[in-house]
């Protein structure tokens, strides 16, 4: 006589923590963004920007997008705790596509302990085949905080309208002028040159606005959109300046520490000084602080004094020790 066995499997679901079941759907504060109507050539870029508010760390796995006319990439593939990443999204407009376009894009992630996600996000737009740009964007790159700077580009109409025109032009923020002059019109194309300042006024930190240039048309292509980005360099702050290093008697080597700050972040390109005695050790990335941490060498009961002159170029500071004689 046979023995028969039955085997029941019990299949328990995983209980996951309620905050947590669906820990990716609001991890991106916006899903979505809108050109508006672009140039050819025109320079649309959106960075979809999330910080990770969990204690375990983020992978981004892939990207992709279900339209040629958008490519999209990470900003990095690991986020920790507390840090920032951003999928950039880049709308094509070197004249292959043409009128509106819609792109889905697809972001796959990992958080540790979890399985792979699946988050989507969007872009769409209206690119103008009669309109070009060049260049696509007005970049100021770095300025420094007071000063004023000023660029150009040129805005082409080709279209049938002989009486078209730019009539008003809107920004968002104060401290950015901008004006259209209009420099020759033809029965084939009318030419504008696009002025954009950033006054002195500018407070430090990232520029990033877009221009509004109203044309005499109606309906939803009536707005031709010109980016603008840049970065206003806030002055570095140098404590304490000069260095005093003062030695006890019992004392061969004495440390101090150098910290610059500023409103945007920057790194140490380099510090130069003269001589053996002197030993400098600093950070190599970017950061609104940077601390230095200088050692000299004093016989016991000495005194020395270092002026500490700075130079920047953009985002990079080069910091000069001079020994005070």
């Amino acid at each position: 006589m046979k023995t028969l066995y039955l085997t029941i499997f019990i299949y328990l679901p995983v209980v996951v923590n309620g905050a947590d079941a669906n820990w990716s759907a609001a991890l991106f504060p916006v899903k979505e963004h809108n050109f508006g109507s672009v140039a050819i050539g025109a320079k649309a870029v959106h960075r979809f920007e999330f910080t990770n508010p969990h204690k375990d760390t983020i992978q981004l796995i892939s990207v992709s997008t279900s339209c040629g006319c958008t490519s999209a990439a990470f900003s990095t593939n690991t986020v920790k705790s507390g840090e920032t990443a951003a999928v950039i999204a880049t709308f094509n407009t070197g004249g292959q596509f043409r009128e509106q376009r819609y792109a889905a894009v697809t972001v796959r992630l990992r958080r540790e302990g979890y399985g792979l996600e699946t988050v989507l996000l969007s872009v769409e737009g209206f690119i103008r085949s009669d309109i070009l740009l060049k260049p696509g964007s007005i970049e100021f790159g770095s300025v420094p905080q007071g000063k004023t700077a000023v660029r150009t580009l040129q805005l082409e109409y080709t279209g049938r309208r002989t009486d078209w025109a730019l009539t008003d032009v809107g920004r968002s923020l104060p401290f950015i002028d901008a004006k259209a002059e209009e420099e020759r019109r033809s029965l084939n194309s009318v030419v504008y040159r696009i002025t954009a300042a950033v006054q002195a006024d500018a407070p430090a930190g990232y520029v990033k606005d877009v221009l509004r240039f109203k044309t005499n048309e109606s309906g939803s292509t009536s707005t031709v959109y010109v980016p603008v980005q840049g970065v206003i360099t806030a002055p570095v702050i140098v404590k304490p300046s000069p260095l005093v290093m003062n030695a006890a008697a019992d004392e061969k080597y004495v440390t101090k520490n150098i910290v610059l700050r500023s409103a945007v972040p920057f790194s140490v390109k380099k510090v130069v000084y003269s001589g053996k005695d002197l030993t400098v050790t600093y950070p190599h990335q970017s950061s609104s602080i940077q601390m230095l941490t200088v050692m000299s060498q004093i016989s016991g009961g000495g005194s020395k004094q270092y002026d500490i002159n700075l130079t920047r170029d953009g985002n990079q500071v080069t910091v000069e020790l001079k020994a005070f004689e």
